[in-house]
């Protein structure tokens, strides 16, 4: 978690797909 690349992205791509908005918080 040091630098924002693809594996961010991919979170909150999952998260949005999961319908947990709450996790894009978790995203930062």
């Amino acid at each position: 978690m040091s630098r924002p690349g693809p594996l961010t992205r991919s979170k909150a791509i999952a998260a949005i797909q999961q319908g947990e908005h709450s996790n894009l918080h978790d995203v930062e």
